[in-house]
């Protein structure tokens, strides 16, 4: 996705067969690179047979219009799962008043897969 920057906010939205009239969200955190591997299995939503799936973008466009490349949905790898943990690492989150005592490295209120710190610790 090329235009994105981290005044915009991207939503990856679905449906599911067993749920038809209900619809499903997840936040994609930009990255520097804008590329991302948004890791699916954070939400408890994503089972069943998906039967829609699309994206909602929030915010201003700035110098450039927001370009969506390629859009696909891989089944779990290995090299899946390297790439959803670079991305919660690189993933754009705005300081808070609460970021002077703690900084965890990935997004707030997400089921991360691994933290920085121990990982690079290892």
């Amino acid at each position: 996705m090329d235009g994105q920057h981290p005044g915009m906010e991207v939503f990856f939205f679905w449906r599911t067969q067993q749920a038809p009239s209900a619809v499903f969200q997840q936040k994609a955190h930009w990255t520097c690179d804008n590329g991302r591997t948004l890791n699916l299995t954070q939400s408890e939503d994503w089972t069943g047979t998906i039967t829609e799936i699309g994206l909602v973008v929030v915010g201003q466009l700035r110098s450039a219009p927001l370009k969506l490349n390629a859009l696909s949905v891989e089944p779990f790898s290995n090299a899946g799962v390297l790439e959803a943990i670079w991305g919660e690492w690189t993933a754009y989150e705005p300081w808070t008043q609460s970021s002077v005592n703690t900084y965890r490295g990935v997004p707030a209120n997400w089921r991360r897969l691994l933290y920085p710190v121990p990982s690079i610790a290892l």
